[in-house]
């Protein structure tokens, strides 16, 4: 059962002994809780199922990087406005979008369809689109040459970007908007409110440029080189891909970096693109491996009438974590590591990825449940310490429970006999018992009272009693 959505969330920051409310939702924002007021008095006006989690500005940072590599498939020149914006350089891109209207439509179907609230503004400068994007009074307005002093008159002195201490000054003396800065004369505002406003008013009207900082997204790490002629010998296509997997994985190691999937590209003269797939279980740059596992692929590749060029692309890249390495137990632990990985992708691609599985952990109480297989090439993650009992576990846990029978000392003391098809056996000595039950939701399966036993043979068993029947079932084995 998924966990319940809360209906609000905060963001609290630490301020000496003071937790302070950093961030919150519109649904605490209407029910009056501002940000820098005490946590204690933000909880006691949100609704009751509140979700508070501490504010982490450098994730936050990260996220808004990644949001505006995202938007780079809407505008060539996209640029983070901390702490919740970004600016995007549209430039001769309305006519691409058939209109300005319909790039405006085309960002709010694209942010929207990320569930994320948002405001837009198309302006001439980037000043003018911040100022009514965040206090205009509509959402997606559109303002051209010409318009941006009647646009922005009504709008309160925030939207000039001022700093905190001016703004209280200026509504000190009555200046509440745009208009009412413009009104004033230049040569006086330098000196009462200092020289950055006619800065930002110069910057809104256009007077004065202002850039920014685009993203640059890393280019994808590539490798390619194209024959004279198209050829099918294969010792010329082999040897080919060799030397541009060298460059590619100098290039991953200049980058600290390593890949996932392989996509090897032969471009054929007679026939599409030929296109060979390797994937790995964890980020490598061994040139070696890499070879291993697309040289199997190359070789019964459909080469046509000839190759006439060949691609290799790194896909899936991710740093390599850099570690230390010494001369004992902790260099032959990351050797082993290595090693492991280099044998899942192997497997892999000789036997097929869906048939190499690894056992992960599950957080289910029910033995049968607590682990699941999943596919080894996929990104390994450690185990749950939570989800990993603490008790002893069988070694070997049977596919199904075997309903056995048992007799007691006393209704509730040790275990005596197990008869099962193996005959009846004597126990020696018996552990337990431990109750396990299905998790809450599972309210229809009844709970079972486990119980370590060792026979006279010296053998381990683990065995429950299933509640509400009495009935018995033999469920693991300790090799």
């Amino acid at each position: 059962m998924a966990p319940r959505k809360p209906s609000a969330i905060m963001l609290s920051i630490r301020d000496g002994q003071r937790e302070l409310v950093a961030a919150r939702c519109p649904v605490c924002a209407r029910a009056g809780v501002r940000l820098g007021m005490t946590m204690a008095h933000a909880r006691a006006l949100a609704p009751p199922d509140v979700h508070v989690e501490a504010h982490d500005p450098v994730r936050d940072e990260r996220a808004l990087k990644r949001l505006a590599v995202w938007a780079t498939r809407l505008a060539p020149r996209v640029a983070p406005d901390p702490p919740d914006g970004l600016l995007m350089d549209v430039s001769g891109c309305a006519a691409m979008y058939g209109g300005e209207e319909r790039l405006i439509e085309a960002v709010r179907d694209a942010v929207h369809g990320l569930d994320l609230p948002h405001r837009l503004a198309l302006a001439p400068t980037f000043a003018s689109a911040w100022g009514l994007a965040r206090h205009g009074a509509s959402n997606g307005v559109i303002v051209h040459e010409g318009e941006v002093r009647d646009a922005l008159a009504s709008l309160p002195i925030e939207a000039l970007r001022l700093e905190n201490n001016i703004i209280v000054a200026m509504r000190d003396v009555g200046i509440e908007t745009v208009g009412d800065v413009c009104a004033l004369p230049r040569t006086t505002v330098p000196a009462r409110f200092g020289a950055s406003v006619l800065l930002r008013l110069d910057q809104v009207f256009g007077s004065a440029m202002e850039s920014i900082v685009p993203v640059r997204p890393a280019p994808p790490v590539r490798a390619e080189r194209a024959f004279d002629g198209p050829t099918d010998r294969l010792e010329a296509i082999t040897l080919t891909v060799r030397d541009l997997l060298d460059m590619l994985c100098g290039e991953l190691l200049r980058r600290q970096s390593g890949t996932r999937r392989l996509l090897v590209t032969l471009y054929r003269s007679d026939l599409p693109p030929e296109k060979l797939t390797a994937r790995l279980s964890r980020p490598s740059r061994d040139a070696a491996h890499l070879w291993s596992l697309i040289e199997p692929k190359i070789e019964s590749a459909h080469l046509g009438f000839g190759v006439e060029g060949v691609r290799l692309t790194a896909g899936s890249v991710a740093r390599i974590a850099h570690e230390q390495r010494t001369q004992w137990t902790e260099r032959a632990r990351s050797e082993a590591s290595a090693e492991l990985g280099a044998l899942i992708d192997t497997l892999a691609s000789r036997v097929g990825e869906e048939c190499v599985l690894r056992i992960s952990a599950h957080e289910s109480h029910l033995p049968e449940r607590a682990f699941v297989l999943t596919r080894a090439d996929e990104a390994h993650r450690p185990p749950d310490s939570a989800a990993l009992p603490e008790a002893p576990r069988p070694s070997r846990l049977f596919d199904r429970p075997r309903p056995i029978d048992a007799a007691l000392m006393t209704p509730e003391g040790p275990l005596m006999i197990l008869r099962g098809r193996d005959g009846s056996q004597r126990v020696r000595l018996s552990i337990g018992p431990e109750r396990i039950g299905a998790e809450w939701w599972r309210c229809d399966e009844p709970e079972r009272d486990y119980y370590r036993a060792q026979l006279e043979e010296g053998r381990w068993l683990w065995v429950y009693r299933r509640r509400g029947d009495g009935r018995w079932f033999l469920h693991g084995e300790w090799a």
